[in-house]
């Protein structure tokens, strides 16, 4: 007969309550645990394997178990009271949905990773705070509810645009250079200046600003951000051609006078790529992490012969001259932009270019926007009525729900931010969801 320690299996019923079944079925297993060495004024202890604080240790604990026998074991010994009783609020295996759940409940919070005694702890600690950090890029991009995109989106579709289908593979001849604002710009800047008649410059960013006030000529321009920190660099009026996608700064857009070529979004809203579709905008590129994957991208689009990079360092801080580097780099968007570029090498000391550019007969258009606007503020007001019936309830709570699931602003807009926002609420239940939308629905009233 197995004997737990009954403390302990109490306390795992009350907050593990779908491993009870798992543990009671799994082999006995005979284990040694490991004791953990605790940083001082840690809020939450994150443990990768069963273990015993020391005797003191106060704190929230969170137990990642990858072995079910070994949690087996670790219930059947008395002194896993005292780890149980030091307010233990989440015990898991290490499965994809827990995982997905604690990066959730900790990506805004203080807490420290310890090593129960694997061999693969280093691993798994590299590829957890790999998804913590991945999950507050995720939460940062949702964090308005997508106001701030949707505003820009709506401002810059009321642009006179340049269609991009004449680039498609003009430059099939040429080499390309994407130039991005990284610190090994500042020792190849000059070399551009030689190479600017044979080779097609594309600006990322913060350094077509760069780029300009040296004097090198950029064939085009690329911007995705959708409020550029404009206290970092002095942004120039300019009239290179200016690739973008729906989300980027109308402010970043006004300093361009040249050619306005939009070609998509970068699909985290759904609801872009509603518009361009409704109003006849066609979609060609989402741009990846940043301004120097959409140039990539538009390199790539073009049909250049060989990309090359310059200033796209991929560096977690520093910046070219010119660039006051007052903020890091996401973490996970770098991590992200190294695995895009594998394919692309930096300027070489030997780089023969070979070639040439040809030239595009380009045309403008303007969208008509007026439809899609009203289109979207009634569906925003019929999505808020049928919210709020809803909440209230009643006999014909049905065909409100009937009503919403219908409407092109709940699909496009509402169903996919709550995906992303439910894991912010201890239980999604319906009033939580409705109340959720309704908050939604208010914020891009104020907008």
């Amino acid at each position: 007969m197995t004997v737990f320690s009954r403390k302990s299996l109490a306390r795992l019923e009350t907050i593990a309550p779908h491993l009870l079944t798992r543990v009671s079925l799994a082999e006995d297993s005979e284990a040694s645990f490991s004791e953990y060495v605790l940083p001082e004024n840690a809020e939450t202890y994150v443990c990768f394997g069963c273990g015993f604080p020391p005797e003191g240790a106060k704190g929230k604990w969170i137990l990642i178990e990858p072995s079910i026998s070994r949690l087996r074991a670790f219930l059947q010994c008395d002194e896993s009271e005292r780890f149980f009783s030091q307010e233990v609020v989440f015990v898991s295996l290490e499965d994809e949905v827990s995982l997905r759940t604690l990066s959730w409940m900790l990506f805004d919070t203080s807490f420290s990773l310890l090593d129960g005694g694997y061999s693969d702890f280093p691993a798994f600690a590299t590829s957890f705070m790999n998804r913590i950090e991945g999950t507050a890029h995720l939460f940062n991009e949702y964090a308005d509810f997508g106001v701030l995109p949707m505003r820009n989106m709506l401002s810059n579709i009321q642009e006179e645009l340049t269609r991009p289908d004449p680039y498609r593979g003009s430059q099939a001849q040429c080499d390309a250079i994407v130039i991005g604002a990284g610190p090994s710009l500042d020792k190849e800047i000059d070399r551009l200046l030689g190479l600017a008649n044979d080779v097609i410059l594309i600006g990322c960013g913060s350094a077509v600003q760069i780029a300009q006030k040296r004097g090198v000529p950029l064939d085009f321009a690329t911007y995705l951000d959708p409020e550029p920190p404009k206290e970092r660099y002095e942004q120039v009026s300019s009239t290179t051609p200016f690739v973008f996608l729906t989300r980027t700064s109308p402010d970043v857009v006004s300093h361009f006078s040249g050619e306005k070529i939009l070609v998509g979004s970068n699909g985290c809203h759904p609801i872009e790529s509603y518009v361009l579709e409704k109003v006849g905008i066609s979609e060609i590129l989402q741009g990846g992490w940043n301004a120097a994957t959409l140039g990539i991208e538009w390199a790539e689009y073009l049909g250049c012969r060989r990309i090359y990079t310059v200033g796209v360092d991929s560096t977690i801080d520093g910046y070219a001259e010119g660039i006051k580097d007052d903020k890091q780099r996401p973490i996970a968007e770098l991590r992200e932009t190294k695995e895009w570029l594998e394919g692309y090498a930096p300027l070489s000391k030997g780089f023969s270019p070979k070639g040439s550019k040809r030239s595009v007969t380009s045309t403008q258009y303007r969208s008509d926007h007026t439809e899609i606007r009203k289109l979207l503020e009634k569906a925003r007001g019929d999505a808020l009525e049928a919210v709020e019936g809803l909440i209230k309830g009643g006999k014909i709570a049905l065909l409100h729900r009937f009503e919403l699931e219908q409407n092109p602003w709940y699909q496009t807009t509402l169903t996919f931010l709550w995906s992303i926002w439910k894991y912010r609420f201890e239980t999604a239940n319906d009033l939580a969801e409705w109340e959720f939308y309704k908050e939604v629905l208010n914020e891009f009233a104020a907008s």
